[in-house]
């Protein structure tokens, strides 16, 4: 006796198209919960950096959305809005690629994951060494702790001038 060999049918044209066109919707709606979650930070709310009173958090995405944000804004400052354009980003990528026409060339996945990086710890390192005086609500300081951390090495071997040019350049 043979064992019986199972065989899933393809899904139809049509559905396979709507799960397809899901993941774009779900990548819309996560940037537009990253836009809001950041623009709706208080620093009262419980949060990642601190511990908070058993007040409820005032930010517009509830608690996960108050955790979130002061993640996202700790680490990053206000460079974390950076992370809502990999998601508009891949959106239009998609939707390009309904009618044929291409958004971006096929580089791998890595050398866009490296520049984005880069372009967020460059972000975050300009922040943190020129907008002292940002009127934004932040967790930890402008450029987060990423920030921070990077804008002082680099200020320190290459002085606030010629690391603001290096930042600029890589940001570029």
């Amino acid at each position: 006796m043979g064992v019986a060999e199972k065989t899933v049918a393809p899904l139809p044209a049509k559905l396979a198209g709507l799960v397809r066109e899901a993941k774009w919707l779900v990548l819309v709606a996560l940037a537009l919960y990253l836009l809001l979650v950041f623009s709706t930070f208080h620093r009262a709310d419980p949060g990642w950096s601190h511990s908070a009173t058993d007040a409820p958090a005032r930010n517009a995405g509830g608690l996960v959305g108050a955790v979130v944000a002061d993640f996202l804004l700790y680490l990053f400052g206000v460079s974390a809005y950076w992370w809502i354009v990999p998601c508009l980003y891949l959106v239009g990528w998609g939707y390009r690629g309904l009618d044929g026409r291409r958004l971006i060339d096929r580089r791998p996945l890595a050398i866009a994951t490296a520049r984005f990086v880069l372009l967020i710890f460059a972000s975050a390192a300009l922040e943190a060494l020129r907008f002292q005086s940002l009127g934004f609500e932040l967790p930890f300081a402008p450029g987060g702790l990423a920030g921070a951390a990077g804008g002082k090495v680099l200020a320190a071997g290459l002085g606030y001038t010629g690391a603001t040019l290096l930042l600029l350049t890589l940001a570029a």
